[in-house]
């Protein structure tokens, strides 16, 4: 059975009226993702508070780079490796799209905190002057960047930003075409039914 030119025109209208409801849905995500703004969040975190500590670990454990005893010298250059290569990874973190991308950089990190670590107690099992006064200024400037370093990976983790580019570039975008595609539709409908009427 043909449909009618009333269930045609109501099927058509139905389709704009669903597209306009996947349309507000999608600007509802939008305004809540890009509001949050983690990922600027977290790469700013990273800039200001994340680099200050380093710059304060660096500052403590000079005196101990500079001393003539090389081992603690070494020591203090891998901790500041380290906290120098983690810091490295932050924007990578923040720039990743994949949780299985943000694992790897995870790890890795995790790898530079563990030899950092190691080096802090192979400097605390020294009796030198320069690691006894350096030690907790450098420990305190440490923990406070891996403390920073939790907070930028759990805001990245959130990728509020990337998500919302995402779906403005892609899910908006379709959705868009469809409400136009369908709109185009429902005019011709529409338009049939008035030259119809005028015959």
């Amino acid at each position: 059975m043909e449909e009618t030119e009333n269930e045609k025109e109501m099927a058509a209208l139905g389709a704009v009226a669903a597209d306009f409801t996947d349309m507000a849905a999608v600007d509802a995500s939008l305004r809540g993702l890009a509001g949050r703004n983690t990922n600027l969040r977290a790469a700013q975190l990273s800039r200001t508070e994340g680099a200050l500590a380093v710059n304060r670990l660096q500052q403590a454990l000079t005196p101990v780079i500079d001393a003539p005893d090389c081992r603690a010298g070494r020591d203090a250059l891998r901790i500041v490796t380290a906290a120098l290569s983690v810091l490295s990874l932050h924007a990578q973190h923040i720039d990743e799209k994949t949780a299985a991308g943000m694992d790897g950089l995870e790890a890795a990190m995790n790898r530079q905190h563990a030899r950092a670590e190691a080096a802090f107690d192979a400097l605390a099992g020294l009796a030198d002057p320069a690691v006894v006064g350096a030690l907790p200024p450098a420990k305190a400037a440490y923990a406070d960047f891996w403390r920073v370093t939790q907070e930028v990976l759990t805001l990245s983790r959130e990728n509020t930003n990337i998500e919302a580019v995402a779906l403005s570039m892609g899910k908006k975008r379709l959705v868009t075409a469809k409400a136009l595609a369908d709109l185009d539709a429902l005019q011709a409908v529409v338009a049939e039914k008035e030259f119809t009427a005028t015959r």
